[in-house]
């Protein structure tokens, strides 16, 4: 079965620096949604625990720090009038850290290579964008060396499973009426996450909660109820990770 790879990894340091705990909430927002288990978040508030976030009393120590916003604005104006000399007969190598322009806004943004397709007159070359998760294919102009001063933010998107769901029946994956019922519970929010466990790659594996009603919503058993996710099945030969295999990912952010 088709595996999704997993693109900007972080290192030890980065995983420290950027995860939450785990057995603690946290503030979420989802940024590219691959399906209802598998989906890419970014941390508004960093690691601080839900209970630091609603103490008046408590200070962010990090509060000094450049935000995500704030760097994507410096890469707008660094990167957005600036003319640069055209790159020939240079590959870019996968895995190297470029600046990309994103086709649904024009905007740049970091991103990370993939491969590149040099078959047509015109090299194209996927990327990954290491603070939201999704990935595109962008023409050779579209891209260009990133510049030391835009490495030092960790990179944002994190990598998440939502728990104890699975597609329903014998399923491969997730029904399109079940990915889009993931977005409409989730697109604009600020949720809450609990962290149950996390991977040594930097995967964060989550209770997912929308607490913006009079009641916490538990959105992983709101798909199950709407017979859009099922419990998983004992000694399921299939995992979160293989069930999300070659599905298309949806953007939520930015844009």
């Amino acid at each position: 079965m088709d595996r999704e790879p997993v693109y900007g990894g972080l290192d030890d340091g980065q995983v420290e620096a950027l995860l939450p705990d785990c057995d603690t909430c946290v503030a979420v927002e989802i940024a590219t949604i691959i399906n209802p288990a598998h989906f890419y978040i970014i941390l508004p508030w960093g690691k601080r625990t839900l209970d630091t976030l609603l103490d008046p009393r408590s200070t962010d120590p990090g509060e000094d720090d450049e935000t995500l916003d704030e760097l994507v604005t410096s890469l707008q104006r660094r990167y957005g009038n600036m003319t640069f000399p055209q790159r020939t007969l240079v590959h870019y190598a996968e895995g190297e850290l470029v600046v990309a322009r994103f086709a649904q806004d024009g905007r740049w943004y970091r991103a990370k290579v993939l491969c590149s397709d040099d078959r047509e007159r015109n090299t194209r070359i996927q990327v990954f964008y290491v603070d939201f998760g999704n990935k595109e294919w962008v023409s050779e102009r579209d891209i260009k060396p990133m510049e030391p001063q835009f490495l030092h933010l960790p990179f944002q998107a994190i990598e998440c499973f939502l728990v104890d769901i699975e597609p329903t029946g014998h399923a491969d994956h997730f029904s399109q009426k079940a990915k889009k019922m993931f977005q409409e519970m989730t697109d604009g929010k600020t949720l809450v996450a609990y962290v149950k466990s996390r991977s040594w790659s930097g995967c964060l594996y989550i209770d997912l909660f929308d607490t913006s009603g009079e009641e916490d919503i538990n959105i992983g058993k709101v798909l199950i109820a709407q017979g859009q996710a099922q419990v998983p099945r004992p000694h399921s030969e299939t995992s979160l990770t293989s069930r999300s295999g070659s599905e298309g990912s949806l953007l939520l952010i930015p844009g």
